[in-house]
């Protein structure tokens, strides 16, 4: 597959609501040959997800807008507009808005393809379907454990 080049306007992009937090998709892995996926996310205060591992893939968070908390293996560490976030894959980690304004950042996965993951879920979420189990087992699929926290 030869991977052409991808322009994606402001405000362009598939928009999915996953754990109360909005993601637009900018880059897919059908854009980059699977090799990245680029998204913007909005963390309203007080969201973000469960604690989680992800065995798949490596997540880079780039801060837009606001601040951003975030835990890997047990340490909270607090990153501003301008600063960088990585999360490997194998490593356990959540993030949270624990500010009065939202969070806005770009998150870089490698390799692409979650954003299956934020389709599914935000499917779920629009028909009322969002339960603990369900999250798990779309999770599972993604290769993505959900941890007690």
């Amino acid at each position: 597959m030869t991977v052409q080049p991808k322009i994606v306007p402001a405000g362009e992009g598939p928009n999915w609501a996953v754990f109360d937090q909005k993601v637009r998709g900018k880059l897919l892995a059908r854009d980059t040959g699977g090799r990245v996926g680029v998204g913007e996310v909005t963390v309203l205060p007080g969201d973000g997800p469960p604690p989680h591992i992800h065995d798949r893939e490596d997540e880079l968070f780039y801060i837009l807008d606001g601040e951003l908390e975030a835990c890997s293996n047990g340490v909270w560490t607090t990153v501003s507009a301008g600063g960088t976030i990585f999360l490997p894959r194998g490593l356990p980690h959540t993030f949270r808005n624990a500010t009065d304004r939202p969070c806005r950042f770009l998150v870089v996965i490698t390799p692409g393809g979650f954003e299956g993951f934020f389709a599914d879920m935000s499917a779920l979420a629009a028909a009322g379907q969002v339960s603990p189990e369900k999250a798990v087992a779309v999770g599972s699929e993604y290769g993505v454990e959900f941890l007690a926290g």
